[in-house]
């Protein structure tokens, strides 16, 4: 599963690893094919590649029989609503009882969430969150389509961390805006603003 680790701090013995997920890792979307934004950062064409279980029945089945064909675990992501939530409540029970039941390691690509939501996944002992970070407000706006900004995302990986997850995955997405001069618009755009990553275990 690591494919490589690329930087160790000799000083809090944390390191940066790289994970290539395969065919052992599947992804599933709880919304099948269908994203309220639809926006430029990927059109639904990820969720096009993706196991799909739009209802909390047909996830439990679907992660019940990849649990018997022997996947180490599952991705439980899917398209946003028009709110930049991916995760909805009505998943929680089904994430519980798939963790009561089968040995799967779940990560859950949860977009923004409120502090209630992100106590309320913690109770499904999910074992890892998956959250995209974006530090510019016009990238927000002009590529995901939300009327929301950069303190939202923090406060969502604030509440995220406060709830108690396990593991928190934070998704540092360059080059959105324009792809083409990525280290130069990083720099500029936001996206060196350390205070994403500071409340991170």
């Amino acid at each position: 599963m690591v494919i490589i680790s690329l930087l160790h701090d000799v000083h809090t013995h944390r390191t940066i690893d790289v994970f290539n997920p395969g065919n052992n890792f599947p992804s599933v979307s709880i919304t099948g094919t269908k994203c309220d934004l639809s926006c430029a950062h990927c059109g639904g064409q990820y969720l096009k590649h993706m196991f799909a279980a739009d209802t909390p029945t047909k996830l439990i089945k679907l992660c019940f029989e990849l649990s018997k064909n022997k996947v180490k675990g599952v991705l439980i992501s899917g398209g946003c609503n028009n709110a930049g939530a991916v995760m909805q409540d009505e998943y929680l029970d089904a994430i519980s009882i798939i963790k009561q039941k089968t040995n799967l390691i779940l990560n859950v690509h949860t977009g923004l969430v409120s502090k209630s939501q992100a106590n309320a996944l913690a109770k499904t002992c999910v074992d890892v969150v998956s959250f995209d970070v974006i530090g510019d407000k016009r990238t927000i706006h002009e590529v995901y389509g939300l009327d929301n900004t950069p303190e939202d995302f923090k406060n969502s990986l604030l509440s995220l961390k406060r709830a108690g997850i396990k593991k928190i995955v934070p998704h540092i997405c360059a080059g959105l805006f324009d792809p083409a001069p990525v280290l130069s618009h990083e720099r500029t755009q936001g996206h060196r603003n350390p205070l994403y990553l500071a409340p991170l275990p």
